[in-house]
C-alpha cells in the first residue's frame, strides 16, 4: 500500500475533517472517495463531450411547444 502526504493549511484540514465527520469516515476515506467521483465525473463529461462532437448533425430536435404546434394539438 502507497501512502501520499497532502500539506494543508489550517482552514483546508479543519474543513475536510469536519466534512468527513459530518459523514462519520476516516478523512483518508474522504478524500479517496471524493478524488474517485472527481475522475469519475470527469471521464463521463469526456464521454459526453465525444458523443456530442460525433452525434449525426442532421438531427432535428424540438420543443414540447413545437410538438404541439407541428400535431396542431
Amino acid at each position: 500500500m502507497h501512502a501520499v502526504n497532502i500539506p494543508l493549511t489550517d482552514e483546508e484540514y479543519q474543513l475536510f475533517n469536519e466534512y468527513a465527520q459530518i459523514h462519520n469516515i476516516p478523512l483518508s476515506t474522504m478524500l479517496k472517495e471524493t478524488l474517485k467521483e472527481k475522475i469519475e465525473d470527469d471521464f463521463d463529461v469526456a464521454l459526453i463531450r465525444e458523443y456530442e462532437n460525433e452525434k449525426n448533425t442532421s438531427e432535428v430536435s424540438y420543443t414540447h411547444d413545437e410538438v404541439k404546434e407541428i400535431l396542431k394539438i
